[in-house]
């Protein structure tokens, strides 16, 4: 099989999924993206993944796009796009390799449900959008990669037959080094607790620090790694609540050294109220650290396979709070209990993530088995 992935950037996210599945599939594999991560590395860190021996294709010119479109048309070549039609180069290229009726398919998120107002107004208004998608050119798709449980539930709601819509998630390479607490208990040492991510308003950080604010006689410590235009805010909002020094803002980290703290922590927060997966529930997992995260990030149904960590409401500062009690209370994992979670997270890295697509793609064109999502598999 040969594969190509038309989106907009060279994500670190898709890096070790892309790379194993080039692997699997003897060095066919392309990766076409409209740009580099350029300014994005400028706001998370990022720099230029590694993607192995992947066909790398960036930052075509516009008038390539039919010409990059025509090179990989055929039967031998299977094609996935980045959203439905979200970026002008999906848009164009879709709309050629559809109507020549090439093997298409779409790996995509929900879209961003989350608004200061009118929320279930602009939820109906999306859905009849992306409906509207799926009765014009996307309704030849083949199949749908939609991330984690909010993905495959709401384009099926868009009218994507559910045989062809499955749960998919983004696979990371597990990060290497020596664990954070060795304690069995409560500790003399702080809890350490950590939030990686950008500092807006979607992201929830106000509520871990209102929830953390009712838990002041516990020992514990957050690390905020990332940055925005709510850090101020959000300090501010720190400081009034009397957390003080026991919240550490560290600023725009690279993604090795923040995976580095990840390990050294005992639980990571993700209290988002929309994240489409939230890739850093991935890295926290796959280094033996239990997460706890909102029903409102696609990454919610790994947390709950794990067995560890929980999932809260959005927004439910006393939700979360219940949730950061509980695992203060039971104290930090011990290093057998990370390392039984680091082995589970296994079916989160790229080699299980191509594993999985190669059964959707078997399932799709060759009528084989009904694959289930590894998390699944692993429960």
């Amino acid at each position: 099989m040969k594969i190509v992935f038309w989106q907009n950037i060279p994500s670190l996210h898709q890096a070790a999924f892309i790379r194993a599945l080039n692997e699997r599939t003897g060095e066919s594999t392309v990766l076409v993206a409209a740009s580099d991560v350029g300014a994005r590395a400028e706001t998370s860190g990022w720099g230029r993944p590694d993607f192995g021996g992947a066909e790398l294709i960036i930052e075509p010119a516009e008038l390539e796009w039919p010409h990059l479109a025509k090179r990989f048309s055929g039967e031998a070549w299977t094609h996935v796009f980045s959203g439905l039609g979200s970026y002008p180069l999906v848009d164009v290229v879709s709309r050629i390799l559809i109507r020549n009726r090439s093997r298409c398919g779409v790996m995509t998120e929900t879209p961003m449900l989350f608004a200061d107002s009118c929320r279930a107004l602009r939820r109906r208004a999306l859905l009849w959008r992306d409906r509207f998608r799926v009765l014009g050119r996307w309704r030849a798709s083949d199949f749908v990669l939609g991330m984690g449980h909010m993905g495959a539930e709401w384009y099926r709601a868009a009218g994507f037959p559910a045989n062809k819509v499955f749960p998919f998630a983004y696979f990371l390479d597990p990060v290497d080094g020596e664990m954070g607490s060795t304690k069995t208990g409560n500790g003399c040492t702080d809890f350490g607790i950590i939030f990686v991510g950008r500092l807006i308003r979607r992201k929830g950080v106000d509520v871990l620090l209102r929830a953390l604010a009712g838990l002041a006689a516990a020992s514990w410590r957050l690390d905020v790694i990332g940055e925005g235009p709510e850090r101020q805010s959000l300090q501010s909002l720190s400081d009034a609540l009397g957390l003080g020094s026991r919240v550490r803002w560290h600023g725009l980290v690279g993604n090795a050294p923040a995976r580095k703290m990840i390990l050294r922590s005992d639980l990571l927060v993700l209290p988002s109220h929309h994240d489409g997966w939230g890739a850093v529930v991935n890295e926290a997992l796959l280094s033996g650290v239990p997460v706890i995260a909102t029903e409102s990030c696609g990454s919610a149904v790994s947390v709950a396979a794990s067995g560890l960590g929980a999932v809260v409401r959005p927004g439910d500062s006393e939700s979360l709070r219940d949730a950061l009690d509980d695992h203060l209370r039971k104290g930090p994992l011990s290093v057998e209990e990370r390392g039984r979670l680091k082995r589970w997270a296994v079916c989160l890295n790229g080699k299980s993530g191509a594993s999985y697509f190669l059964s959707i793609m078997d399932y799709v064109y060759n009528a084989g088995s009904l694959p289930l999502p590894p998390w699944s598999e692993q429960t």
